[in-house]
C-alpha cells in the first residue's frame, strides 16, 4: 500500500481487486489490532497496579490469547465494510497505462454512519481508555507513594528516600503521558483523515501534504509503541541483545508449557517404623535426582524459565497469575512425565553450583532462615538474592508483613513489595528463590498486640481470606504467623479464626488444584515466655498448623525495664553464681511444649544470630542476671534493643577471652565494660545444641536472622558463617529411604550388664566380653556428695569408663552411668526434697552424661525403699525434670528391687510418659 501511496501500482485484474477491496482495510485492519493490544497491554498493567487482587483471570495465559485474537477478529470485521468502499472499471485500452480504473463508489447514509463508529471504535475509544489506564496508574501510585511516607518515621533516610521518590514519580509522570499525548497527536489526526480521504481530493495539494503528515506521525506512533512497551524494559533489552549477538545456549531451546513444575515440598521424615504421617512443610531433606547431570539440566530448565516469565510478565504487565502459569520444558521433555508430575518432596540434597547439596546423607530437617528487609529495602532478583540461592535453608521466611487493623489487610515487610510501574516489586523477588533453591517460601505475618481480627466473625473471614490471597497471589508456599502476645492462646475467637483459615485453605486448595504448587503450609510461633501459661491450650490448636517454631528470644519491648543480663538460648539449666532456671532453657521449653501434644516432628528450635549485649552496672560482675546499666549500643542495622550482629562483634570476640558454660552450653566475653552472649559457629557450645535437637528428633532448627549474619565475609570466616555451619554440621539422625526390609528386622531386646568396679576383680576386662551379650553396660555406682549434692566417680569408675571408650569391637553396648546405689532414703529426700536441690543434682548428672559420652542414666534408690507419697512425689518430680532438661538424646532407667516397690511407691504411670 505504500507503493499505491507513491501512486506505482501493478496493472492486472488481480491486482486491481486487491487495491480496491483488500488492500486499505487490511491495512487498517492491522494497524487497527495493533492499537488494541497497545490498550489491553495498558490494562493489564492498570489490573497489576490498581486492583492486583482481582479478577485474576483476566492474567492468566489462555485469557492473553483470547484478547489478542479478539483484538485481530474486532478489526477484521469491523473493516470488513471498507471493501465496498471502491470498485473497479475497465476502460477501453489505450486511453491510459492501465485499463483498471479504481474509483469511489458515491458514498450511502449507512456508509457515513459505518464511517464515524469504525474511527470512533479503532481510534478515539483506544485512545480514551489508554488515557484513562494511564491516569488511574500514576493516581494509584502517587497513593502508594504517600501511604509509604505516612508510615516511615522522618529521618534523614526518609528525606533521601522522598527525593529519590519524587524523581521517580517525576519519571513516571513523563512516560505515561507521553504516551496519551504521543497516541493522541499520532492517531485522533488520522480519524477524520480516513474519513474525508476521496478520489475528489486527490489533487488538492494542501490536503495531500497534511494526509502525508499524518500518516507520517501514525506510522511513528507504532515504532514508538515497540520502544514503550518493549525496549523500555531491561530484562526485554537484554534478550534482544542477547539475540542480536546470535550467542547460543548451551541448553535445548525451550518452549513455554501451562503447567506448574515443583510441588509443594512435604516434611519427609520416615513414617514406616515410627507410625507416624507425613506433615507438609516441616521438613524436606530428600533426594532430588541421583546424578548431577540430571540436576544441573533442571537448573538450567529453572534459569531458562524464570528468565522467559520475566520477559512475558514484563509485557504483559503482571508479576504473578502469568509467572505462576508458566513451566520452562525442553522440546524432548514428555509433559506427561511421571517424574515431573510426582508430588514427592524436591532435595536439598545434591547440586553442582550449592555447597549445601554436596552430602550423600539424606536429611529429614528442616532448617528455617528469615529475610527481614528494612522497610525502604528494595531486593533485586539478581542482584540482592545472589548470596541467599547458596545457603542451606530448606523454608526462607519473608518477615515480617504486619496486619492493618483497619481494614484487616496485610502490609507488606516493605515499602517496595508490590510491583509498581517501574519495579517488579520485593514480593516476586524472594518468591523466585523457591524456583533457584528449592527453597520453601513463607510469608512472615507480625502483630505485637492484642489480635484485634478475630473478635467477630466478619473479620476473621476478612482477615483469613486476605492472609490466603496474599500468600496465593505472589507465589509463596506459605504463611509463618509471629503473634507476639502470646494472649491469644486464650481466646476461644483464636480457634475459631482457625477454624476459619482452614475454611479459606481448603478452597483455596481446591481452586488452585493441578494449577499450582499445592495446599499453602501454615506455621505458628510459640514465644517460650507463653509456653507454661498455654500449654494446655496447645492440643486444640495442633491439627490446624503444618509446623510449630519455638522462639526464645521472644524479649520484653524496648521500653520496658532491663535491669539483668541474658545468656543467649541456654541449653540446659544451671545453679549457682549464675543461676539459668529451667523456663529459661530450650531443653525444659521445648519438652514441654511436646508434653503438651504438639508431635516432636512439628517443632522447630530457632536460634539466634543476634547478640545479646549489656551495658555492665559492675564490669567485675559478668555473665546470666549480672546487673545492668542499660541494653548495648545500636546496631548498625537498625535495632536498638541491644541486638547486634555477628559481623559487628567478631573482631570484639576474637580479641576476647570468651566464657564457656559447659553446663547450659552458652558462650559470653566481657569487653568495654560492657558484656556479650552469642551463639559461636565451630565452637563445641552451638554443636551440641544442633546435637540435642537432631537427636531429639525435632522437626529442625531456625536461625534468626539472615540479616545478623556476616553477608560479606568481614568477619574472615566466609559469607554467612552462621548460617553454612549449620547447614553443614545439622544433621537428623534418621534415614528418609528407610526400606520395609529395614523396618521388618527382628526386635532385639534390651539386656542390661550391670558392673561394679569396686568390686570387680583386678584383672577383668571388657575386652573379654562378647558385644552381644549386652545390649546397654551399666556402670554402678556413683556416689552423691552431700555438699553440694553433685555427683562422685570414683576412680574406679573413670577407668573402666576410659576402658569402654577405647574398646573398639563391632556391636558395642551402649554406656548407662548407675547413680545413688549407696544412699539410703534420708539422702535421698535431701537432695531431692527442693527443686534447687534436685536442680543441683540433675546438673550434675548432665556434666558426668557429657564427661562419660554415656548414653544414659540409671537412678537407683534401691537402698531402702519409697516409705511416703511424698517419697513419691519427689522422686517422680525429679524425673520429670530430668528428662526435660536432657531430652530424648539420653536414656533413663529407674532401677527398683522388690523392696523398693512396697506398696506400689512408684507412679509407673507417670514415669512411662517419659520413657523411662
Amino acid at each position: 500500500m505504500i507503493l499505491w501511496l507513491l501512486n506505482k501500482r501493478l496493472c492486472s485484474e488481480t491486482s486491481a481487486f486487491y487495491y480496491a477491496h483488500i488492500g486499505f482495510p487490511l491495512a487498517n485492519a492491522l494497524m487497527g489490532a495493533s492499537v488494541w493490544i497497545v490498550v489491553f497491554l495498558t490494562m493489564s498493567q492498570y489490573m497489576a497496579v490498581c486492583h492486583p487482587f482481582n479478577h485474576g483471570y483476566i492474567r492468566k495465559r489462555k485469557t492473553c490469547f483470547w484478547l489478542f485474537a479478539i483484538a485481530y477478529i474486532f478489526n477484521f470485521c469491523i473493516y470488513a465494510p471498507w471493501a465496498t468502499k471502491k470498485r473497479i472499471f475497465l476502460i477501453p485500452h489505450g486511453l491510459m497505462e492501465c485499463p483498471y480504473v479504481i474509483c469511489d463508489r458515491p458514498k450511502e447514509m449507512w456508509f457515513i454512519v459505518y464511517e464515524w463508529i469504525r474511527e470512533f471504535s479503532t481510534r478515539v475509544f483506544p485512545f480514551i481508555l489508554i488515557a484513562y489506564f494511564n491516569v488511574k496508574i500514576l493516581i494509584t501510585y502517587r497513593n502508594t507513594k504517600r501511604d509509604r511516607m505516612l508510615r516511615l518515621t522522618y529521618s534523614s533516610h526518609t528525606r533521601l528516600l522522598s527525593e529519590k521518590s519524587e524523581q521517580e514519580e517525576k519519571r513516571l509522570f513523563v512516560l505515561l503521558f507521553a504516551i496519551i499525548i504521543v497516541f493522541f497527536v499520532c492517531t485522533i489526526p488520522a480519524a477524520p483523515l480516513t474519513i474525508f480521504v476521496a478520489d475528489k481530493r486527490s489533487e488538492n495539494l494542501s490536503f495531500q501534504i497534511i494526509r502525508a503528515v499524518i500518516n507520517l506521525m501514525e506510522f511513528t506512533k507504532f515504532a514508538l509503541n515497540f520502544y514503550f512497551y518493549c525496549l523500555i524494559n531491561p530484562d526485554i533489552r537484554r534478550i534482544c541483545l542477547y539475540i542480536i549477538q546470535c550467542r547460543k545456549s548451551n541448553a535445548k531451546v525451550a518452549r513455554v508449557k501451562g503447567q506448574p513444575v515443583n510441588p509443594i515440598s512435604l516434611y519427609t521424615r520416615s513414617s514406616k517404623s515410627r507410625g507416624l504421617t507425613p506433615v507438609s512443610g516441616v521438613s524436606r531433606r530428600n533426594s532430588q535426582n541421583e546424578n548431577g547431570g540430571t540436576h544441573y539440566q533442571n537448573h538450567q530448565n529453572l534459569f531458562l524459565r524464570t528468565r522467559s516469565a520475566s520477559m512475558l510478565t514484563s509485557v504483559l504487565g503482571t508479576d504473578t497469575a502469568v509467572y505462576d502459569q508458566l513451566t520452562v520444558i525442553k522440546e524432548s521433555d514428555d509433559s506427561s512425565d511421571p517424574a515431573r508430575e510426582s508430588n514427592s518432596p524436591l532435595s536439598v540434597g545434591e547440586s553442582l553450583e550449592n555447597p549445601r547439596k554436596n552430602s550423600d546423607e539424606e536429611n529429614g530437617c528442616a532448617f528455617y532462615c528469615f529475610l527481614v528487609p528494612n522497610q525502604t529495602e528494595k531486593i533485586d532478583q539478581n542482584k540482592e538474592l545472589e548470596p541467599y540461592k547458596n545457603l542451606s535453608c530448606t523454608h526462607l521466611v519473608y518477615a515480617f508483613a504486619h496486619v492493618d487493623n483497619r481494614s484487616w489487610t496485610v502490609a507488606g515487610p516493605t515499602l517496595w513489595d508490590t510491583p509498581d510501574v517501574e519495579w517488579e516489586g520485593n514480593y516476586k523477588a524472594v518468591a523466585s528463590l523457591h524456583e533457584w533453591s528449592n527453597m520453601t517460601v513463607l510469608l512472615g505475618i507480625f502483630q505485637s498486640g492484642k489480635l484485634s481480627f478475630i473478635a467477630s466473625p466478619w473479620s476473621r473471614e476478612k482477615f483469613a481470606k486476605e492472609v490466603v490471597k496474599a500468600a496465593r497471589w505472589h507465589n509463596f508456599q506459605g504463611i509463618f504467623f509471629y503473634f507476639q502476645s502470646g494472649e491469644h492462646f486464650e481466646e476461644s475467637q483464636f480457634l475459631e479464626f482457625l477454624e476459619t483459615l482452614k475454611h479459606e485453605l481448603d478452597s483455596d486448595a481446591e481452586t488452585i488444584r493441578g494449577q499450582r504448587d499445592g495446599r499453602l503450609q501454615v506455621v505458628l510461633s510459640i514465644g517460650s515466655k507463653s509456653v507454661t501459661k498455654s500449654s494446655e491450650k496447645f492440643p486444640k490448636i495442633e491439627p490446624y498448623f503444618d509446623g510449630f517454631y519455638l522462639i526464645m528470644d521472644d524479649s520484653p519491648p524496648p521500653n520496658e525495664n532491663h535491669s539483668l543480663a541474658s545468656q543467649i538460648d541456654p541449653l540446659f539449666a544451671t545453679s549457682g553464681n549464675q543461676t539459668i532456671a529451667s523456663e529459661e532453657t530450650i531443653s525444659f521449653i521445648a519438652e514441654e511444649i511436646v508434653e503438651s501434644g504438639i508431635p516432636r516432628h512439628k517443632l522447630i528450635i530457632g536460634l539466634n544470630v543476634w547478640t545479646n549485649s549489656f551495658v555492665l552496672d559492675n564490669p567485675n560482675i559478668t555473665g546470666h542476671g549480672a546487673k545492668v546499666i542499660s541494653q548495648g549500643n545500636a546496631s548498625v542495622t537498625g535495632k536498638t534493643d541491644g541486638k547486634l550482629a555477628y559481623f559487628e562483634i567478631c573482631d570484639l570476640k576474637n580479641a576476647s577471652e570468651i566464657e564457656y558454660d559447659d553446663i547450659a552450653e552458652t558462650t559470653s566475653f566481657s569487653a568495654d565494660d560492657s558484656w556479650f552472649s552469642l551463639n559461636i559457629p565451630g565452637h563445641p557450645s552451638f554443636e551440641k545444641k544442633l546435637n540435642w535437637i537432631a537427636k531429639n528428633k525435632f522437626g529442625g532448627v531456625g536461625l534468626a536472622s539472615l540479616k545478623a549474619d556476616d553477608q560479606d565475609g568481614k568477619c574472615g570466616e566466609g559469607p554467612f558463617p552462621v548460617h553454612n555451619y549449620v547447614g553443614k554440621h545439622f544433621r537428623c539422625p534418621w534415614s528418609n529411604d528407610e526400606t520395609d526390609e529395614d523396618n521388618n528386622k527382628p526386635t532385639v531386646c534390651t539386656r542390661l550388664c550391670i558392673i561394679r568396679p569396686e568390686n570387680a576383680p583386678n584383672e577383668f576386662s571388657l575386652s573379654n566380653m562378647e558385644p552381644q551379650w549386652c545390649s546397654h553396660i551399666v556402670i554402678s555406682s556413683a556416689k552423691i556428695l552431700s555438699l553440694p549434692g553433685s555427683l562422685y566417680l570414683s576412680d574406679k569408675m573413670k577407668q573402666l569408663v576410659d576402658d569402654y571408650k577405647q574398646w573398639d569391637v563391632e556391636g558395642k553396648p551402649k554406656l548407662i552411668i548407675s547413680i545413688g546405689a549407696h544412699e539410703i532414703p534420708d539422702n535421698w529426700r535431701v537432695y531431692l526434697f527442693t527443686r534447687y536441690r534436685r536442680q543441683i543434682l540433675i546438673d550434675s548428672i548432665k556434666k558426668v552424661l557429657l564427661d562419660t559420652e554415656a548414653e544414659g542414666v540409671d537412678i537407683s534408690w534401691t537402698r531402702g525403699h519409697l516409705d511416703s507419697a511424698k517419697d513419691t512425689e519427689i522422686f517422680i518430680l525429679f524425673v520429670e525434670e530430668l528428662k526435660k532438661q536432657i531430652g530424648q538424646q539420653f536414656l533413663i532407667f529407674v532401677e527398683v528391687t522388690p523392696q523398693s516397690t512396697f506398696n506400689e511407691r512408684y507412679d509407673f504411670v507417670r514415669m512411662n510418659r517419659y520413657h523411662t
